[in-house]
């Protein structure tokens, strides 16, 4: 059996005040540290982009169709912008037998 990995990335762009992203696996907080990065607009304007990678290591079956959420919060005023993604496993057969009876 192979070892799954998945690394996933979110991009919070032009965002004031800076957002707190957070990432779930079902109920479970994710750690996923976030770096703050300027970017030149096409205008010369400076944008801040707050980035957030997360990778989860040797997914299994018990994983598969797992949801993964990213929430990205900067008032308590709105509900934050959530992003989901469903886990889908595949495995190549590694050996298939049909018997006739």
């Amino acid at each position: 059996m192979s070892v799954k990995n998945l690394k996933l990335t979110n991009e919070a762009i032009k965002c004031k005040p800076r957002p707190r992203v957070t990432w779930f696996l079902e109920s479970q907080t994710i750690d996923a540290p976030s770096e703050i990065r300027e970017t030149q607009g096409p205008g010369g304007e400076t944008n801040v982009v707050t980035i957030s990678n997360v990778t989860l290591k040797g997914l299994t079956r018990s994983q598969h169709r797992a949801k993964l959420f990213c929430k990205a919060s900067n008032t308590h005023l709105a509900p934050p912008p959530t992003t989901i993604v469903t886990i889908e496993l595949h495995s190549k057969w590694h050996f298939v037998a049909f018997c006739s009876r």
